[in-house]
């Protein structure tokens, strides 16, 4: 059994960073000794753009999805081999209740745990798919009820009552494996996708990218619609969930300024020095915009002020015209890296 499984340690606000970037923190953080989210949630390329998740009723959920498409190039750039595991298909209903009754999982269910067993025992590292947020196996269990993990701050619970590592059907097996990518490299490659993300021509799209999942600053004309109705969540027909939605934003925006200064250190020159600056000025007029909504409570008596909602259709209108120029501007840069 992999001994640092028992040091692993998801952090941030749950309702602000994106878990899985989380989750492939600790773990980097663990084998290779440092790593910051804001570079793996820049890496994942989703921080260029919020996520709108068709797929999802809720606002506040509507902002995650695509996040582990581009789990390859993100353990290149660590030094950290990722490899991807599913279960076979086939696997009949409800077998998880008749499991807890027998003990015995149907064979699709044996062997996608058995490899779950094999990568924690074999010094690795599991990162799985669990609702409402990603976990990482902090150890193992032979009754796969009690599988232990570690989540972002407060979602243990949830993890544990909504959706366990038992009822996943997708896990990343992780194992530090060489030296990071090349800095400069990573550093254009990550620009570049985070260009395709921004756009929304979203290139090797996996089944993470599903027709459901939209980039391209879809979210903001989203918002500018459901600020016009009754409820800033429809689905849930409340406003409260409208603050996840904002600090996902919000998060997103601070990793990409984040990044692209760290990157404008490595590879500005001559040519691009402009290109950063007025790119990295324009998300953080997009993080300046956001950051108005993360005191979510602040907001509570205004839900259904009529003035407020128009602030919200103003600002949100504002922040897709700002990410249209953002577009422009990571095409421009693109052409000069």
């Amino acid at each position: 059994m992999n001994p640092l499984l028992s040091q692993i340690k998801v952090d941030g606000d749950p309702n602000a960073v994106d878990s899985f970037a989380a989750c492939i923190t600790a773990v980097a953080k663990t084998t290779n000794g440092h790593a910051d989210y804001w570079h793996v949630e820049a890496l994942t390329g989703t921080s260029f753009s919020p996520c709108l998740n068709n797929g999802e009723d809720c606002i506040g959920w509507m902002v995650d999805g695509g996040n582990s498409a581009r789990y390859d190039f993100i353990g290149r750039s660590l030094g950290i081999d990722i490899a991807r595991v599913e279960m076979a298909t086939g696997a009949p209903k409800g077998w998880i209740e008749e499991y807890k009754k027998s003990g015995a999982p149907p064979e699709q269910a044996r062997d996608y745990f058995e490899s779950m067993k094999e990568a924690v025992e074999g010094d690795g590292f599991v990162i799985v798919k669990t609702w409402p947020a990603w976990s990482v196996l902090s150890g193992w269990d032979a009754d796969l009820t009690k599988l232990p993990f570690s989540t972002t701050p407060g979602f243990q619970g949830a993890v544990e009552s909504i959706w366990p590592p038992i009822n996943s059907t997708t896990f990343f097996a992780l194992r530090g494996s060489a030296k990071p990518g090349e800095i400069k490299e990573t550093a254009i490659e990550t620009i570049r996708f985070g260009y395709e993300i921004a756009s929304g021509q979203i290139s090797n799209p996996d089944k993470e990218l599903s027709g459901d999942v939209q980039f391209g600053g879809h979210l903001y004309g989203k918002v500018v619609e459901i600020a016009a109705g009754k409820y800033l969540c429809p689905g849930c027909q409340e406003h409260g969930c409208f603050g996840r939605m904002v600090k996902r934003i919000h998060n997103g925006h601070q990793a990409t300024v984040q990044f692209l200064r760290y990157a404008a250190e490595m590879i500005a020159n001559s040519k691009n020095a402009l290109a950063f600056e007025s790119t990295i000025a324009t998300y953080s007029a997009l993080e300046a915009a956001s950051q108005k909504y993360p005191n979510w409570g602040g907001f509570s008596s205004r839900y259904d002020d009529a003035d407020f909602r128009d602030e919200i259709v103003g600002n949100f209108s504002r922040m897709n015209a700002l990410h249209e120029e953002a577009t422009g501007r990571l095409r421009s840069l693109c052409d000069t890296i």
